[in-house]
């Protein structure tokens, strides 16, 4: 009878003393978990915060840049011209929910919407579309006499350089590719690319070996 008390008094003991520490542990590792996660959400908090106003700053950075762009684009000098901004690559406007990139408008402004671009389009659609690249060196000489300005007229030559390069009189086409060579840099294609580098490609690829050397 005492032995059987002693026991249950012991394992009363033991109770007594292991549940309040088992508790104790859970609500430890409890508030440990608790405090991790209040940890991390001040971490992504805090990284949120750094984040907008990060974005708030490169915002209004590019707002600034925008405003100097749109007053330089406004300035008399026109579209085309150097930026405000040095970071700045180039910038273009929107017409007719269009994208209007720089060298387009330089194309443009280089023909315009003139009998010379009417001409100039008649030709190409000879040496193209209809491979009658005689005809298109009439129609471009043609053109020719309508240019008004050394870029007009320096496009326009190229042009006529580049349709006799099919006929043959390929050499007389490509002795006209070399004063094309100080083209002013106003004379660009419908790419954008200058008249001179343009001509410098054409006399490079007639300058390569028709042959593998070995």
């Amino acid at each position: 009878m005492r032995a059987g008390s002693h026991r249950r008094q012991v394992l009363l003991f033991f109770v007594a003393m292991i549940v309040p520490c088992l508790l104790l542990v859970v609500f430890s590792v409890r508030m440990v978990q608790q405090d991790a996660d209040l940890a991390e959400k001040r971490r992504q908090d805090a990284q949120a915060q750094l984040l907008a106003e990060a974005n708030r700053e490169l915002l209004a950075q590019l707002e600034g840049t925008k405003n100097r762009e749109i007053a330089a684009l406004s300035r008399p000098a026109g579209r085309g011209s150097q930026g405000a901004d040095p970071d700045v690559v180039f910038a273009a406007w929107v017409h007719d929910r269009r994208p209007v990139l720089p060298w387009d408008a330089a194309h443009a402004d280089l023909l315009g919407k003139s009998e010379l671009s009417r001409r100039v389009a008649d030709a190409e659609q000879q040496e193209f579309g209809g491979g009658q690249l005689e005809a298109a060196v009439r129609s471009y000489e043609q053109a020719l006499k309508l240019a008004r300005t050394p870029a007009q007229s320096a496009y326009i030559r190229y042009l006529r350089a580049r349709a006799l390069e099919g006929t043959p009189r390929r050499g007389v086409g490509l002795a006209e590719f070399r004063p094309l060579l100080d083209a002013p840099i106003e004379a660009v294609d419908e790419d954008g690319i200058p008249v001179r580098l343009l001509a410098a490609e054409r006399l490079l690829g007639a300058a390569k070996p028709k042959f593998p050397l070995f």
